[in-house]
């Protein structure tokens, strides 16, 4: 049984070529810095109203609520137990790693503006 796998090949082509043009331009890449962070923040943006939507037409198709039950119960506290672990991970991490912590917000900034 053959599969179209393009999608797989020109995933891994990408980030092949992105992990090689970061190799060889450096610092120079970071011209094209703010196209990955776009992408991100879209995917970032679209994540929790896709599940929300996807679970209100789940329920929605069931068509008589009391179908809903134990299975919807369920799959409520798995969504809130997992975005609280998902918290809980982020927080620990950012209060170990402490991201910006050298950083100086002043940098770069004129003194005057002309």
């Amino acid at each position: 049984m053959k599969k179209n796998n393009t999608l797989l090949y020109l995933m891994l082509i990408g980030i092949s070529m992105g992990g090689l043009c970061g190799w060889v331009f450096g610092k120079e890449m970071l011209i094209v810095d703010w196209i990955g962070e776009m992408f991100l923040d879209t995917l970032k943006m679209l994540v929790i109203p896709l599940i929300v939507s996807s679970m209100i037409v789940g329920i929605t198709g069931l068509g008589d609520i009391r179908k809903v039950g134990k299975a919807g119960t369920i799959t409520l506290i798995y969504f809130l137990s997992t975005s609280g672990i998902a918290v809980m991970a982020g927080i620990i991490v950012v209060n170990i790693m402490q991201p910006g912590l050298g950083v100086e917000l002043t940098t770069g900034i004129p003194e005057k503006v002309a």
